[in-house]
Parts: C-alpha cells; structure tokens; sequence
C-alpha cells in the first residue's frame, strides 16, 4: 500500500486496467456499433463489458504462453504472469457480471468478440506479438498455434476466477467465466475435449 494513494499496488493495477483496456474498448464498442448493430444503451454497455472480458483472457493467456516458451527469460516471464495474472482476473470479474446480467443474443456476440479475438485475417505476426512483452496474442491463433498451453492457461485462469469468487463477498457465479470459455469453444477449439470437472484436455 502506497502512502500517496492508500491503495495497495494489486488494486492500483485493477484501476490501470480500467481506465486503459476499459476505455479502448468502450471507444472500440462507439466506433462499430452501427456494424454491430447494437440499438440500445444496454447493449453498448454489455458489448464493451464482453470486449473487456475478451481483453483479459487474451492478455492472461499470453502472459501464460510467454512461460511455457523459450522466447525470455524464465524469471521475467514467470514474475509478469503471477503479478498480473490475478489482477486481469479481479478485472474481469465485474465485466463478466456486467455482460451476463444485460445478456445479448449469442449472434450479436459472435462479431464482438471476433473483434479482438480473431486477428488471424490481416492482424499483426504471431511470433511477433507474443515476443513483444508489451503485446497480447488473440484467442484463435493460441489456441490453433500452441493448443496444449492454451488449455493449460484456460485452466489456471478458470481455476482462479473460481477461488476469487469463493474467496470474495461480491455475489459472483464460480462457473461463470468456465461458461463463457465453453461458448468461446464453440467458436475457436470446437474440437477440445473437457471433463465433467470443467478441465480442458
């Protein structure tokens, strides 16, 4: 906890998170509304909480691919995860409560998340993105490009998501985020199995 702001570095984190990633993709949701035809403030404001969400589970998935690689320094890649990978969680969580609670139908979903989730048409070179520490990978091209530290990433961070939202007094769903990656699955790992226990394998 710092003496000039009285909050401690993991909430510091949350609020950089918000006021960076939280305003892009609010603009990014004002920016294409029209193409993605969302009518009402409602929708506005559940699409730029499922951009946020989707923003989260990208950037936590290539702090956790960088681990699994040989491409930096173990201990370098190891800290960034474990320092930020609980705080794209605690992120996340609200914005995952947030969309769920103004629910859009899955098909106005589907182009939402193919915004930042799918670059695999046009976007930035993989291997170049995630050897640039300042720089997040898309979903669909980890999950086709390194599918086993995928798995392994969705794992951790659904796994996280759980025990935050047992640990916390916020009323949150444990299965909440392992239900969304399941209809991500629909769109980007179809073919993945998952046990009874919500494992990816």
């Amino acid at each position: 906890m710092t003496m000039l702001t009285g909050k401690s570095r993991f909430q510091r984190q949350i609020e950089k998170l918000e006021n960076s990633k939280g305003k892009e993709n609010h603009e990014l949701v004002l920016k294409f509304r029209k193409e993605l035809n969302l009518e009402t403030p409602e929708e506005m404001v559940s699409a730029t909480s499922l951009l946020c969400v989707c923003s989260a589970i990208n950037m936590f998935l290539t702090h956790h691919l960088r681990t699994k690689l040989s491409l930096h320094p173990k201990w370098t890649t190891q800290s960034t995860f474990d320092e930020e990978g609980p705080a794209l969680v605690a992120w996340l969580r609200p914005h995952l409560m947030v969309m769920n609670s103004n629910e859009l139908a899955f098909d106005k979903r589907v182009p939402i998340i193919g915004l930042i989730m799918d670059a695999s048409d046009g976007g930035p070179e993989l291997r170049g993105l995630i050897e640039n520490m300042f720089k997040n990978a898309d979903l669909k091209r980890m999950a086709d490009n390194f599918p086993e530290e995928t798995k392994q990433g969705i794992n951790v961070m659904t796994a996280l998501y759980k025990s935050l939202c047992v640990q916390s007094s916020m009323d949150s769903d444990p299965e909440g985020l392992l239900n969304f990656f399941l209809e991500l699955r629909l769109l980007f790992f179809r073919n993945w199995d998952i046990s009874n226990g919500g494992v990816f394998s």
